[in-house]
């Protein structure tokens, strides 16, 4: 309410982008116990449909500045962990047997703007909490999702909401990635003129 009074956010933008951003904090630390038997993570697919100009993107980057900032002091840190890993890496045999010894880091990530499937992969695979993706055109990440590959993205996305354990397997890999619960919220605007096209 205090958004929309003082810089004009859509009431509706900002609680849909609060929800997603909620969600994106809690990843799969918490769960919902429905019945017996029937576990529910938390993610959330959501869209903001509105014109341009609606102030749908504003809403979005407010409700997630706080997770892009931890995204920063993860990144920054990964950045100096892996510079000194790579220096490490350099090492000669018989240096890095009196070298302290190092191991590749890993990005703690959140939130995804720009990547690809296999990236998507990657991150879903090392962040067992989970990730978003935050897309400003949502008609541009729903186009581009088959185009990568001929593979079936669609049917990895819908596994991803029902929480389904999925393996990837690639000819560079010898080792597949396992997800064994993946975690993903999409958020992202839409224009009406798009829905047909998008769905």
């Amino acid at each position: 309410i205090d958004l929309n009074e003082t810089v004009n956010f859509p009431i509706d933008y900002t609680g849909t982008a609060l929800l997603t951003a909620a969600a994106t904090a809690a990843g799969t630390n918490f769960k919902v116990l429905v019945k017996a038997g029937w576990i529910e993570n938390g993610s959330l697919f959501t869209c903001l449909i509105g014109n341009a100009g609606a102030n749908k993107t504003h809403p979005i980057n407010t409700a997630f500045a706080p997770i892009k900032a931890i995204d920063k002091e993860r990144h920054d840190q990964f950045k100096y962990d892996y510079e000194l890993y790579s220096s490490y890496d350099k090492l000669s045999k018989k240096d890095k047997e009196t070298a302290e010894s190092l191991f590749a880091p890993i990005l703690e990530k959140s939130v995804l703007s720009n990547f690809t499937t296999e990236i998507l992969f990657k991150r879903l695979s090392e962040n067992p909490r989970g990730c978003t993706v935050l897309s400003d055109e949502l008609i541009s990440f729903l186009e581009g999702m088959n185009n990568y590959s001929k593979s079936d993205q669609i049917g990895f996305y819908l596994s991803v909401w029902s929480n389904q354990s999925t393996t990837i397997d690639r000819v560079g890999n010898p080792i597949p990635l396992f997800i064994s619960n993946p975690y993903l919220s999409i958020i992202g605007g839409l224009q009406p003129r798009a829905l047909n096209k998008a769905f």
